[in-house]
């Protein structure tokens, strides 16, 4: 073996040992400030979590460490798993526990509403932004359609328009991917709808060839026809 192979590997050992020998000294560091407190383990946030995340996807944004029992506030989460299908229902940050108080049911837990006689189920992934806030599984919406025109001189123009008013929402998901290519979503809402075959063919047309924003109503709201908006 040549002497400059050796050297390489030399140096490489030395290298690693310098590692190791950090890491153990931020360890004992750790437990020279603990002292002699009692540690337990605890998932502390390493990176930022979205409000409504749910808590079987935050692997990868989470880390386990051992901090001082007195420190450690009741509700601390120790096992991701104890915390089933429940979401975020704030934003976490980086540096703070993981805490039972931060989570709550999804919409993945709502109740379902039953799909009437003589009506169709239909599903949509939407991201979240087009999707209402605080909709649930029974209330009803509004379906706006946004196309690209084009006209007979080549010129084209942006419309939306109230495509259908009053469809009836009887089950949402969070967390759901859905679409293809350009069109993908991922992180989305999945919205299931209660249609006539009339309402489907207009939705699925909109959400194939334009696009989709969902507005809450309720059985008062005024729905007047109008042009639309273009730009």
């Amino acid at each position: 073996m040549n002497k400059k192979l050796i050297a390489l590997l030399l140096a490489g050992v030395l290298a690693l040992g310098g590692v190791v020998s950090a890491v153990m000294y931020a360890q004992a560091a750790d437990a020279r400030a603990y002292g002699d407190a009692e540690l337990v383990p605890v998932l502390v946030v390493s990176q930022p979590v979205p409000e409504g995340s749910p808590a079987d996807r935050l692997a990868g944004s989470i880390e386990t460490k051992q901090l001082p029992k007195t420190v450690v506030p009741a509700g601390a989460v120790a096992d991701l798993a104890s915390l089933g299908q429940e979401a975020t229902n704030v934003a976490l940050v980086p540096g703070e526990m993981l805490l039972e108080s931060r989570f709550g049911a999804t919409s993945k837990q709502a109740s379902k509403t039953d799909l009437p006689d003589g009506m169709q189920r239909l599903d949509l992934v939407l991201a979240a932004p087009r999707v209402p806030s605080g909709l649930e599984a029974g209330d009803i919406v509004g379906v706006l359609a946004s196309y690209t025109l084009t006209d007979s001189s080549g010129r084209t123009s942006n419309v939306t328009k109230l495509a259908l008013s009053k469809i009836r929402v009887i089950a949402l998901e969070s967390g759901v991917t859905g679409g293809q290519g350009e069109n993908q979503v991922t992180d989305g809402v999945q919205i299931t709808f209660a249609v006539t075959t009339a309402q489907a063919e207009k939705i699925a047309n909109v959400a194939e060839f334009g696009k989709i924003w969902l507005t809450a109503q309720n059985d008062k709201t005024i729905t007047t026809s109008s042009k639309g908006a273009s730009s």
